[in-house]
């Protein structure tokens, strides 16, 4: 096959995908931010940073099995193939429980990273805690979609996610109308999340039947130090990654307001879109280089990379 071509098909399901989520994600903020008001908003953006922060549980681990994947896929060695995933479950797994231990431990500090708790808000905590479960539960088959990726198939992953992303949409906003309950809002997201994920669960599982083999080798010594360095090698990156883009809510809401944590809230929407756009071709083009990288020489993965 053509090295183009798995890009092209990629680069489209991926843009269509990521413009049907923003244009979804502009809708539903505008609904949100007329029927709940900025409150709402600015708390939902200062949930998603401290989860952000607990995300560093993973620490880079799911970059590292992605680079130890290529070359196994690349020479379609399933058994390693198999003791990989089966490692990449048991680590996502337990970093799902942990963010969730770990954000339900946070619940009665909640004041400490609002200036001003809003009193206009019912159910704080229960809103907080439901924002945990809808990010710990994405750990548990998120690791399947990693399969995809490398094998070029990211467009499978991406019209799956845009498909439940536009029902649960429409869901939401509907949602918001009849009720103008932001509880009912954070429900229908979990069941989202929920679904998209085990969507692309069964989807991997009928492409790569294997997955569903109960035999697993053990992992080579050697791949489990190759990540073990990886993860070390991430950590830095993971934790100054962080820091930089997913603490902004936290100050503002600490040393402004919440508010104006809702407002600042809608000028990252419109950056994060322009990430996306901008991601979206590195997405497509990335697999293709790790599969070249892992099994063509370095003068001709250097050749293709200055193409």
């Amino acid at each position: 096959m053509d090295r183009d071509e798995p890009i092209a098909k990629n680069l489209t399901g991926i843009l269509f995908s990521e413009f049907l989520l923003a244009v979804l994600k502009f809708l539903s903020r505008r609904v949100f931010v007329l029927l709940l008001g900025k409150e709402y908003l600015g708390i939902n953006g200062l949930f998603t940073d401290i989860l952000s922060v607990l995300s560093l549980a993973e620490l880079g681990f799911g970059v590292s099995i992605t680079y130890s994947l290529y070359r196994p896929v690349a020479q379609g060695d399933t058994e390693l193939i198999k003791s990989l995933i089966r490692l990449y479950r048991r680590v996502y797994r337990a970093v799902g429980l942990l963010v969730l231990a770990a954000g339900f431990c946070l619940t009665p500090f909640l004041h400490f990273f609002v200036r001003e708790m809003p009193e206009s808000i019912p159910n704080l905590s229960l809103i907080y805690l439901l924002n945990v479960i809808n990010t710990s539960v994405s750990y548990f088959f998120s690791y399947k979609a990693t399969l995809l990726y490398v094998d070029q198939k990211k467009y499978i992953d991406a019209l799956i996610r845009a498909a439940v992303a536009l029902a649960a949409a429409i869901a939401q906003i509907a949602v918001l109308f009849v009720t103008r309950n932001y509880l009912y809002y954070l429900y229908l997201a979990i069941g989202a999340t929920v679904t998209e994920n085990l969507v692309i669960s069964l989807k991997t599982d009928r492409l790569y039947p294997y997955l569903r083999e109960r035999r697993v080798s053990p992992l080579p010594t050697e791949i489990r130090q190759e990540i073990r360095r990886n993860v070390s090698a991430m950590l830095l990156h993971r934790i100054g990654d962080v820091a930089v883009y997913s603490t902004d809510n936290l100050l503002i809401a600490k040393f402004v307001g919440i508010t104006t944590t809702g407002l600042y809230s809608n000028y990252m929407m419109v950056r994060g879109f322009l990430n996306l756009m901008i991601n979206a071709l590195f997405h497509a083009v990335t697999p293709v280089m790790g599969r070249l990288n892992a099994t063509e020489t370095e003068e001709k993965g250097r050749w293709r990379f200055d193409i």
